[in-house]
């Protein structure tokens, strides 16, 4: 059985190697990088079926990349793990494109149920935004 492919983009290398510790198991990891440039262009040459996503990147912001990918036409599944927890990012993320949306400090448990979530075609809302629900997103 072939593994679905990940593409993993945050600006911290410690954090990039964690994701991929976490996916890594049943996902095949073909590219980990630091910026929205970099995963812009991950994104193009390996058509990931799944991209993890940190919102704030140098270069090019995870937001504008998802952006950037998803006027290409990708399908690919797009989980945004970041540090915000208010309205305006998970807004912004929203309307870049998200299938999930995670917090860092929930790293271990949501990455794993994000995942499966998306695969399934589902959404994912991390519970600390469930106070941010938004149409689309189930409780």
């Amino acid at each position: 059985m072939n593994r679905l492919s990940v593409v993993i983009a945050d600006d911290d290398a410690r954090m990039r190697e964690a994701i991929s510790r976490i996916s890594g198991p049943v996902y095949e990891v073909v590219a980990a990088v630091g910026d929205g440039v970099a995963l812009v262009a991950a994104e193009a040459e390996y058509s990931p079926d799944i991209c993890i996503v940190d919102i704030s990147m140098p270069e090019k912001s995870g937001l504008d990349a998802v952006v950037d990918i998803r006027r290409r036409g990708s399908t690919t599944k797009i989980i945004f793990l970041t540090n915000h927890e208010d309205s305006d990012y998970l807004n912004a993320a929203l309307e870049a494109g998200a299938d999930a949306y995670c917090v860092k400090r929930n790293l271990l448990i949501e990455i794993p149920a994000a995942l499966e979530c998306v695969v399934r075609g589902e959404r994912f809302l991390s519970p600390a935004c469930r106070h941010e629900l938004e149409k689309g997103f189930p409780s």
